[in-house]
């Protein structure tokens, strides 16, 4: 089974950069939506908390890297 989002960031967490911030900032945030699928979801999430834009830039960036991260993962 594919890693999921949620998984994948939180595995990023030791990041020194806005994707391992995003990270960090969605461990301590209980509403999460840890079981969304869609990006979408993700960022109306941020939307709704008032996030900043460097926060959706930091979540743009962490989702086109899991997705080529699970696109590699699949062609093992």
């Amino acid at each position: 089974m594919a890693m999921t989002f949620t998984t994948w960031l939180k595995a990023q967490a030791r990041r020194d950069d806005p994707v391992g911030d995003l990270a960090k900032d969605m461990m301590q945030d209980s509403a999460w939506p840890t079981r969304a699928s869609s990006y979408g979801r993700f960022r109306n999430h941020l939307t709704t908390k008032g996030a900043c834009r460097d926060a959706h830039e930091a979540l743009r960036e962490a989702w086109r890297e899991w997705l080529l991260a699970r696109a590699e993962s699949e062609a093992l």
